[in-house]
C-alpha cells in the first residue's frame, strides 16, 4: 500500500466504500490514494464533459451552474495576472474546451491535448488547435509558457512523473496551474464516502494544498499563487456558509512556476 505519489508505506485510512475500496492519507506528503488503485479507462472513447448529453451538442459557459463559472473565472484571473497575452497556453485534458476558449476570447494564444475523440471535436468547433491523443504520444510543435491541468493529475498512475514530463515542454520560469478536489474540505469530511468526487474507480491520487506544495518542492517547481473554490453541490445551510470559508471549500487552484535552472 505505497503511496501514489511518494511511494512511502506508512499511511491511515480516512474512507472505506461498499465495494471495499479505500481511501489511503499517506503520512509523508500528506496526499491521499485509492487502494486498490483503479483500472485506467479508455479515455479515447469516455467523453466526461458531455455529462450525459449530445456529445455533439457545445455547453454554453452561462448555462453552467454558479460554482463552475466561479472556477473558471478563478482560473482566468490566474493565467492573466502571470502570463502576457502572445505567451503560449496548453491545456491537458480540456475536454471540450471551455476554459480555453474563455482565454482564447481574451486574446489568448492556447492549445489543447485531449484523448476523447468526441470532446475534441467539440473543442475544435470552438476554433481551438486540439492535440487529439494520449498527452504521451503526442509530439507538440513548441514549448509553452504555461501549461493547465483541471481535474487530470487524480487520473494519472503516476502523477510526480508526468509533472516531471511536463518540464521538458515548458518554457524556462514557465507556469503549471492545477485545478484540484480538496479533500481535507468540509464537504468530504462531512459525507465521507458519499462525496462524489472520489471517484474511486477512477482516481488514483487525492490532493490538498500542502500535498500539491511536496509535489512542487520535489519537482523544480515552487506555488507561487493558489485559490480556493467549491464543487457544485445541492443548495444546503453548509454550502452557502462555505462560500465566506475559502480553506474549507473542497477545490484548489494553484500555480505553480518552475524554478530557474
Amino acid at each position: 500500500m505505497n503511496c501514489t505519489i511518494c511511494g512511502h508505506n506508512d499511511s491511515r485510512e480516512i474512507v472505506e466504500f461498499v465495494s471495499g475500496v479505500k481511501i489511503l492519507v499517506c503520512a509523508k506528503c500528506s496526499n491521499a490514494f485509492t487502494y486498490p488503485p483503479p483500472k485506467l479507462p479508455d479515455y479515447v472513447a469516455e467523453d466526461f464533459h458531455a455529462n450525459g448529453e449530445a456529445t455533439n451538442k457545445l455547453t454554453r459557459l452561462e448555462d453552467l451552474p454558479e460554482e463552475i463559472r466561479t472556477s473558471y473565472d478563478i482560473q482566468s484571473k490566474l493565467v492573466e495576472r502571470h502570463v502576457s497575452k502572445g505567451e503560449p497556453i496548453l491545456e491537458i485534458g480540456g475536454g471540450e474546451g471551455i476554459f480555453l476558449n474563455i482565454l482564447l476570447e481574451r486574446g489568448h494564444l492556447v492549445e489543447m491535448n485531449e484523448p476523447s475523440l468526441s470532446a475534441a471535436a467539440r473543442a475544435r468547433s470552438r476554433g481551438l488547435k486540439v492535440y487529439n491523443d494520449y498527452f504521451q504520444a503526442v509530439r507538440f510543435d513548441s514549448a509553452y509558457s504555461l501549461i493547465a491541468m483541471a481535474h487530470v493529475l487524480e487520473h494519472i498512475e503516476d502523477p510526480m512523473k508526468f509533472i516531471w514530463n511536463l518540464r521538458t515542454i515548458l518554457k524556462p520560469s514557465g507556469y503549471l496551474l492545477l485545478t484540484q478536489t480538496n479533500y481535507r474540505g468540509f464537504m468530504p469530511r462531512f459525507l465521507k464516502d458519499k462525496w462524489y468526487a472520489w471517484v474511486p474507480e477512477q482516481h488514483f491520487s487525492h490532493f490538498t494544498i500542502n500535498g500539491i506544495r511536496f509535489m512542487a518542492d520535489n519537482s523544480d517547481f515552487e506555488i507561487v499563487d493558489y485559490k480556493y473554490s467549491r464543487l457544485y453541490h445541492d443548495r444546503s445551510v453548509y454550502h452557502r456558509a462555505l462560500r465566506y470559508i475559502p480553506f474549507f471549500q473542497d477545490q484548489v487552484h494553484v500555480l505553480l512556476k518552475l524554478k530557474s535552472r
